[in-house]
């Protein structure tokens, strides 16, 4: 399991994601490809994501080819697609403000098996590696380095004035 890291400075409602990965196999994402994965949002704990998620879901992602392609490095032994993946009718999960949240994606069991892409904004978001347990539990988390290629979309939650 990965899982990035992220903090809004304004309380959210969180309604998409997107996110960035490849396979270990071949997919042709030609018109309306779907995969399905779970979603969970998680705590912090002392820098890494809590074990129990605070928000988790099974849904059906949009699979495409971005519009940006990799270019393969001649070094390389393989050659792999980076793919677009969206999911923007999430339920809205209310964030507060400056609370450090983790996401977690990962697929539902299949043959081809799908792998985070790492990010390249320079965010200094962190990122870890963990085990899901069949309870549903998160163990085992470690310290990744660098960032995972997400972006978490919603509303800023509107205040009443006093």
């Amino acid at each position: 399991m990965g899982g990035g890291e992220f903090v809004f400075p304004d309380a959210v409602d969180i309604t998409g994601i997107r996110w960035y990965g490849y396979y270990n196999c071949k997919i042709d994402p030609v018109g309306h490809y779907l995969i399905s994965v779970f979603i969970s949002f998680l705590s912090d704990s002392d820098g890494l994501p809590a074990s129990e998620s605070i928000y988790s879901q099974q849904v059906q992602a949009h699979v495409r080819e971005p519009t940006v392609r990799v270019v393969p490095s001649p070094a390389s032994a393989f050659y792999y697609q980076v793919y677009v993946h969206t999911v923007d009718s999430l339920p809205p999960l209310s964030i507060l403000p400056g609370r450090r949240t983790w996401i977690s994606i990962s697929e539902a069991p299949s043959s081809c098996e799908w792998i985070w892409n790492r990010g390249s904004s320079g965010d200094t978001g962190n990122s870890a590696w963990g085990d899901r347990e069949s309870s549903g539990r998160f163990s085992k988390w470690r310290q990744l380095e660098g960032d995972l290629a997400f972006a978490v979309y919603g509303r800023k939650i509107r205040t009443a004035a006093r």
